[in-house]
């Protein structure tokens, strides 16, 4: 039996409600869990890459630097960028705290000595033990001095003293590493203070750990793969544990009275250090708790500029409200009082973006309600200073504003929240555009800024960056654009 030829033939089935059609076979689609995802759409921003983050590493030489330059290194939120490397029984670190004029010759003689052996990479001799006992002694008994275990508050007291006597004030991070493999890392200066000295008291001295920076790294790594377990602790405090893992890695004894001592140099390092953290935590509930609705805050902008309804007034007190928060975080950011990177995070990056997208042209309308002319523009000198913060982050995460692609309906809020600012300084130059000669700038000049302004705002329009209430009939703009018709064709334009 020979099979029917379908290759070349469609078959249609008789249809009984119409006999002159063909009735077509159904086609069965694929169940949607079996067709391939579909990747989500990237904004113009995705494929920005940005620079790459700098890190300065030093072994066994941190930098030397004293409290302005602490200071300056904070302001400028590079406090993460330095990382140093210190063994718990290196000197050289610790030589920065010490008076260097009582054991020049010493340190002169030390310093020879490792030059002497990173040139030659030989065994380590030739640095006669009397002297490195002497420099050892020197600099134990003023870390003694500094670190005398008395009474907690006495034992802080005494430390802060010694640390106000030194010019020396740590920065960035410090890694204490020790032979075993042990390491903890400290980015309180207070904290890093107490320990080099604490560490180096304890620590031996038979070695010249100076030298050994790549076998300790190495160290640190062995046992960073490897899972070590946790100190026991009968106390069952989480935070004593977490005390003695830390002074475990760092080569201090795990003793009860080495985990009081520490406790209260801990608490100033979590003010400091941890604090940060927490007040970015506190910043996050804070944030959902007093940013409303959308509903509730946005508005037109000429009717919130009239404020013709009681629901301009509730949308008024939101925008105060949440400008007192945002001026409070740019202030903590500029005291350091949140973590170095608050301004790169992408969680604090959106939100300030999404505030001032929303709010800032209230603030706009807020201000030319009660502006006169001749006072100075909102962009001259009225727009608040936390928005540029804003525009400083977003530029360092995504490297500026760039035009996307054209949009199928008009943006829920216009993507350049000083629009409108723009608006009200263009309806100036129009206005003064008229006033003929006798002005402090020429006709000319404000018709090219009026141009300018024009092809600026068509633009906006045309890729559907601005929202409805822009191109609304009888909105400023278009108050603005009828006027600049009418005196375009006055001037034969």
């Amino acid at each position: 039996m020979v099979a029917p030829d379908v290759t070349n033939k469609r078959h249609h089935h008789h249809n009984p409600t119409h006999p002159h059609r063909p009735l077509h076979r159904r086609r069965h689609r694929l169940p949607r869990r079996a067709l391939p995802p579909r990747l989500p759409s990237r904004s113009p921003h995705a494929k920005r890459v940005s620079p790459p983050s700098l890190l300065c590493i030093t072994f066994g030489a941190p930098l030397l630097g004293n409290k302005p330059l602490s200071d300056a290194i904070l302001r400028a939120r590079w406090h993460g960028k330095f990382c140093h490397v210190v063994s718990n029984s290196d000197i050289v670190p610790r030589l920065l705290f010490a008076q260097i004029a009582p054991i020049a010759h010493q340190v002169k003689h030390l310093f020879d000595f490792y030059h002497s052996h990173m040139i030659g990479g030989g065994p380590v001799h030739g640095f006669p033990d009397d002297k490195k006992a002497g420099l050892y002694r020197y600099v134990a008994m003023q870390a003694s001095a500094a670190t005398e275990n008395e009474h907690e508050s006495d034992h802080v007291d005494a430390f802060a003293m010694r640390r106000r006597s030194s010019p020396y004030n740590p920065f960035g991070s410090y890694l204490f590493c020790t032979r075993e493999g042990g390491a903890t890392c400290v980015d309180s200066p207070s904290m890093i203070a107490h320990l080099l000295w604490s560490t180096f008291v304890m620590g031996a001295v038979e070695r010249e750990e100076h030298l050994m920076y790549g076998d300790l790294v190495v160290g640190v790594f062995q046992r960073s793969m490897t899972r070590s377990d946790a100190v026991g602790l009968n106390e069952g405090s989480c935070y004593d544990a977490g005390i003695s893992l830390a002074l475990e890695g760092c080569g201090c004894a795990v003793g009860r009275g080495a985990i009081m001592e520490s406790r209260e140099l801990f608490k100033m390092a979590r003010e400091n250090g941890v604090g940060p953290n927490l007040e970015a935590a506190r910043l996050s509930i804070e944030l959902s708790k007093k940013t409303p609705h959308r509903l509730q805050i946005e508005c037109y902008y000429d009717a919130f500029k009239g404020r013709s309804s009681k629901r301009d007034n509730r949308a008024n007190m939101h925008r105060i409200k949440l400008a007192s928060f945002w001026e409070e975080v740019v202030s903590m950011v500029e005291m350091n009082q949140l973590p170095h990177d608050f301004g790169r995070l992408r969680k604090w990056v959106y939100a300030s973006h999404s505030y001032k997208l929303l709010v800032e042209p209230l603030d706009v309308a807020e201000y030319y309600r009660k502006w006169k002319s001749g006072e100075p523009h909102y962009l001259g000198q009225g727009r608040p200073r936390r928005y540029r913060v804003f525009d400083k982050w977003w530029e360092e995460a995504f490297g500026g504003t760039k035009e996307g692609r054209v949009r199928r309906r008009y943006a829920g809020l216009t993507q350049d929240s000083c629009f409108w600012a723009r608006v009200e300084e263009a309806k100036e130059w129009l206005e003064r555009g008229g006033g003929g000669e006798g002005e402090e700038e020429g006709v000319m000049v404000l018709l090219e800024k009026l141009r300018g302004f024009e092809e600026y705002a068509k633009g906006l329009v045309g890729r559907r960056e601005v929202s409805k209430d822009v191109v609304v009939e009888g909105s400023s703009y278009w108050d603005w654009m009828e006027r600049w018709a009418v005196k375009k064709m006055e001037l034969g334009l």
